[in-house]
């Protein structure tokens, strides 16, 4: 990626709603060598499973109108980020991590960083607004190398 420089030991997390995956670079900022350190994945239940069978209704007067139906998904996944905000606080906390690059999609990024504690954000060098979660290892490497 442009002008991001991955030091040795530096730490790379990439997650969505569904996924984290903590890499740790140990190779040096030309030859990047990522190596998995974690791996959490949440599993995904399907939307009628996770919410009641009927949005609430209310009345005023003559007139009912429904309220809009809670996106369980999206709730699960906002949930799943804050645990791993709660995770990446865990490991600053405990000196594992120096520096951290951050990669995620652009509205995950936006509510890890709600989540996130401020030693955090100061270890946090890069952030990368896109989905590498689901790519190998290799191609996650060669995408951030480039």
């Amino acid at each position: 990626m442009d002008g991001i420089v991955i030091a040795r030991h530096s730490w790379i997390v990439t997650c969505d709603g569904a996924k984290m995956l903590v890499l740790r670079n140990d190779g040096d900022a030309q030859a990047l060598n990522l190596t998995v350190q974690h791996t959490e994945t949440r599993p995904t239940t399907p939307t009628r499973e996770l919410g009641t069978d009927q949005p609430g209704r209310f009345g005023m007067g003559t007139v009912r109108s429904a309220t809009e139906e809670t996106d369980w998904q999206e709730q699960a996944e906002a949930e799943f980020l804050a645990h791993v905000a709660q995770h990446l606080d865990t490991m600053v906390q405990a000196g594992t991590v120096g520096r951290m690059v951050l990669a995620a999609p652009p509205r995950a990024l936006g509510i890890l960083r709600k989540h996130l504690t401020p030693a955090t954000r100061d270890v946090i060098v890069a952030e990368v607004a896109k989905d590498l979660t689901n790519l190998p290892v290799p191609d996650i490497q060669q995408l951030l190398a480039a």
